[in-house]
């Protein structure tokens, strides 16, 4: 089976300032065709209140010229011209209805699904903070109660090490969000070594995997892989793919992050044995706060959209493959090499 990809990065929705101006302009514009419609319908009128009194008074050639034509054998001509200048006024207005409703219904699907992701945001973060902090409120039970072997409790404080980290990725997630849709972030963009980050990045989750004996294989063919990064904005992009490919996989399976270079650009790849992903949780993978309909793992829906974003800001890329449901994923992250002798790769010792 050929494997299907969904690339991020296509056309983002219109920006809230540019719909403003739309809709601003919009009504500005059915005004003035309201206000125009007016005047020349008061016209029309003044011109049939002239004629008639002219027919009353018998002046029928005050009647042509209360409609403004020259004689009366122009007044046909000018009755078929205000005809079709009315079916166009009309076909005006008629496009302008529809153009609004469109406009209308857009703008309240657009609320639906923002009120959807929120209220799938705040279960999932809910889930996110309540998971780590009922396990540590259980070991910590355990622990006080004293009945547990000095093995076994080295085990606890190990798996809540590891909550701990979970809900401080968690928050970070959030504030980081937050920042985002704030203002942009100030990045400290450096030429750095980003096996560096990835080798911290398989450090720091190392425990998480443990706890679920899940192997984690790293592989390099490069010694060093300069690229121009913010550390913070890396670490976040790092930790949430790995968290990500662990949280969807089996107990016991393996992860596979590799490390590569090609075409001038560096390229890290996080493979899975997890439950894979459908068409359209490709397709809304890295949108905020978006889950999965059968998700049942948790998590605030941030963590692939922070991705995302903090790539973007940094020249970079994500994009998630996968060959169906039960299948695993692939996420493949691209940015450009910070020196292009480093394109050259070097087995890794």
């Amino acid at each position: 089976m050929s494997e299907r990809s969904d690339k991020v990065g296509g056309k983002r929705p219109m920006g809230r300032a540019t719909r403003s101006l739309v809709f601003f302009a919009l009504v500005t514009f059915c005004v003035a065709q309201v206000a125009w419609w007016t005047v020349h319908a008061t016209q029309r009128a003044n011109e049939l209140e002239s004629a008639a009194e002219a027919l009353s008074a018998r002046r029928y050639d005050d009647v042509t010229a209360a409609f403004g034509a020259e004689d009366p054998s122009k007044l046909l001509e000018l009755a078929r011209r205000q005809r079709r200048m009315f079916l166009l006024e009309g076909g005006t207005f008629a496009i302008l209805i529809v153009f609004a409703s469109a406009v209308f219904w857009s703008a309240l699907r657009r609320e639906e699904a923002l009120r959807r992701s929120q209220d799938r945001f705040l279960a999932g973060a809910a889930h996110e903070l309540k998971t780590p902090l009922t396990t540590l409120r259980l070991g910590l039970e355990s622990m006080a109660g004293g009945r547990l072997s000095e093995e076994t409790q080295s085990a606890y404080l190990d798996g809540m090490v590891a909550q701990i980290d979970r809900l401080g990725i968690g928050i970070d997630n959030v504030l980081c969000a937050a920042g985002l849709r704030m203002a942009r972030p100030s990045l400290q963009v450096v030429v750095a070594d980003l096996r560096q980050d990835v080798e911290a990045a398989l450090h720091s989750i190392r425990a998480v995997s443990d706890a679920r004996a899940i192997r984690l294989d790293f592989e390099a063919r490069a010694r060093e892989v300069p690229v121009h990064r913010d550390a913070n904005s890396m670490r976040i992009v790092l930790h949430n793919l790995l968290d990500n490919a662990i949280k969807y996989s089996p107990d016991g399976s393996t992860c596979k992050v590799t490390l590569d270079t090609e075409d001038g650009m560096a390229i890290v790849r996080v493979v899975d044995q997890g439950r894979g992903m459908t068409t359209i949780e490709r397709r809304h993978a890295f949108e905020a706060f978006w889950r999965g309909q059968d998700d049942h793992v948790g998590g605030s829906g941030l963590g692939l959209h922070l991705v995302r974003e903090l790539l973007a800001l940094q020249g970079g890329s994500v994009e998630a493959r996968s060959e169906g449901t039960g299948r695993g994923s692939t996420f493949e992250v691209q940015l450009p090499l910070a020196v292009e002798s480093a394109a050259r790769s070097e087995p890794a010792k």
